[in-house]
């Protein structure tokens, strides 16, 4: 039996569109399937021979993965790797953003996050006010707003990206950006529970349904 880890109660629109598709697809490969919450204390985990993270995005409190954390963007930029800037605010900071970028439009965002929990779009003008708001919480990330995201070199790039991780991954997707050059950036490297789009690619989802029924 094969458990895909969901949530008990998820937002609307924190809602995995990729399940239907997938629970179809991996029973009509003849795989035991079902969704199992990771905040369910009923659930008898024992009873599942493969379990695997799809939708636990209310776990954004309770995480305990390096990719739920963020700020790997910044240690991916000290490596190297080509990341939308991204300026780390600690919780509790008082730093004065308009004296460390200049971007007419920020994107402002907890450092922990899942689900574009707490994320917002902003002008310059008004990032203080923001920020000031979610740093009093938590810690918290500021990039420039990039507009491009469209391109042919993103396969490559991404993995190139994939290749610095060292643990084996069942499932990844890169979010990119572009520089004004065409640079292709790094915005986010999800692997924990993101969606992936399979109502796009039918192809996709049958790669996916393939490698979890060889699992």
């Amino acid at each position: 039996m094969l458990a895909l880890v969901t949530a008990t109660t998820l937002s609307r629109d924190e809602e995995d569109e990729d399940e239907p598709l997938l629970l179809a697809a991996m029973r009509a490969r003849g795989v035991e399937v079902e969704m199992a919450s990771w905040n369910d204390p009923s659930v008898r985990w024992a009873r599942y021979d493969r379990v695997v993270v799809r939708s636990t995005r209310n776990s954004v409190h309770a995480r305990g993965r390096w990719n739920s954390d963020e700020a790997y963007l910044v240690r991916y930029a000290e490596r190297g790797i080509a990341t939308v800037p991204t300026v780390l605010v600690p919780r509790g900071s008082t730093a004065v953003l308009r004296s460390l970028v200049s971007w007419p439009e920020a994107v402002v965002k907890p450092r922990v996050s899942t689900g574009s929990f707490e994320t917002c779009r902003v002008s310059l003008d008004d990032v203080e006010g923001r920020l000031a708001r979610c740093a009093s919480e938590r810690d918290v990330l500021v990039q420039p707003h990039v507009r491009s995201v469209d391109g042919h070199d993103e396969r490559r790039f991404t993995t190139s990206v994939l290749a610095d991780v060292e643990e084996p991954l069942l499932y990844a997707r890169g979010d990119l950006a572009r520089a004004d050059d065409g640079t292709p950036l790094l915005m986010e490297l999800e692997l924990v529970e993101p969606s992936l789009l399979l109502r796009h690619d039918a192809a996709a989802l049958a790669r996916f349904a393939d490698v979890l029924a060889r699992v």
